[in-house]
């Protein structure tokens, strides 16, 4: 494998954990490729099961397995060898001052998305997208600090959409804690609305009322499923962003404690309805959707607060940096 590699991506993908932070690199490594015409050399370098592999493959990237995600002597071993120019580094863990330090240590800018805690203190360029802007702007001389919804890394900006799973109501309620806890949530809805097609995102399952279409989770890019649904219901992560860039209807399930400050921030805005979090359950959170219905629905659509450009802004300070490490014609 060639030495000397442009840009590496350290980021995992798997059915335990989700692909989306691999989702999201993938959409700056397209983005890089198009603008450059396949100029810069990219490599990914993560631990990958199937479903990671999938997304791997669906998108073309290079692409190097890692053992474990916690082992810095297998990662150094890597890095030693590649000599990146560019580390892209976005992870779902909180990782150590050591090993922000080992990143820096084996490539000339280190890119860092969303762990600020640790990274600020070593990271060229520093990312962080939550909406509420609650991180003090690190006061570090040379730091770039990108933060806000500008700066939102969602796969819709480039993905393929299928056109053969429509319908009504869409829930979607994020990892693998909540797949079954959606799918009795969707068979409450299905008995009170029947004439209505719902689709779930969850575990198959038998005896399902008619009206419910059941997919498999990483059947489908979850874009294509918000892009052609009335109505969504689902987690205060990414799908709920993507679903308001496309101005659905959004009913926002708390997940995780952190989704509740997402979820209030665009409530507050006329962007979603909070249903409610994980402490309760799914008869609950039905009982709040069908109140919901029962009063018009004021949702602000007209208030475009992602605009879909965060890839081409971030791929154009990357680009920027890879030109000030000797890359050029990169216009």
């Amino acid at each position: 494998m060639k030495d000397n590699i442009d840009i590496l991506f350290i980021a995992h993908g798997s059915k335990s954990f989700g692909i989306g932070h691999l989702s999201r690199c993938s959409k700056i490594n397209n983005y890089i490729k198009t603008k450059t015409k396949n100029k810069v050399s990219t490599l990914f370098l993560g631990q990958y099961d199937s479903w990671g592999g999938k997304a791997i493959k669906e998108n073309e990237l290079q692409y190097k397995k890692l053992n474990s995600r916690e082992d810095p002597r297998e990662l150094e071993k890597h890095l030693s060898r590649l000599k990146p120019k560019i580390i892209i580094n976005d992870t779902w863990v909180l990782n150590s001052p050591e090993y922000y330090l080992m990143l820096k240590r084996y490539s000339k800018f280190l890119i860092v998305i969303d762990d600020s805690l640790h990274a600020k203190d070593f990271a060229d360029v520093l990312i962080n997208v939550d909406p509420n802007k609650y991180i003090p702007r690190p006061k570090r001389k040379g730091l770039l600090f990108l933060q806000g919804l500008r700066y939102l890394l969602l796969p819709y900006q480039t993905d393929t959409f299928h056109y053969d799973i429509t319908g009504d109501i869409l829930i979607f309620l994020g990892g693998t804690d909540y797949r079954n806890m959606a799918v009795e949530l969707s068979t409450i809805l299905a008995n009170s609305m029947k004439n209505k097609k719902i689709t779930v995102i969850g575990n198959q399952q038998k005896g399902l009322p008619k009206n419910i279409k059941m997919i498999e989770p990483f059947t489908y890019p979850i874009t294509s499923l918000l892009k052609f649904h009335n109505i969504i219901i689902t987690s205060g992560g990414t799908a709920m962003l993507e679903s308001i860039y496309f101005k659905k209807p959004t009913f926002a399930f708390a997940a995780q404690p952190w989704e509740k400050i997402n979820i209030k921030y665009f409530e507050e805005r006329s962007l979603v309805k909070y249903l409610g979090s994980y402490e309760y359950d799914p008869k609950y959170l039905a009982e709040n959707f069908m109140n919901y219905l029962k009063s018009p629905l004021d949702f602000a659509f007209n208030k475009n607060l992602i605009d879909g450009k965060g890839v081409a802004r971030i791929s154009s300070v990357i680009i920027d940096k890879l030109k000030k490490t000797s890359y050029k014609d990169t216009e």
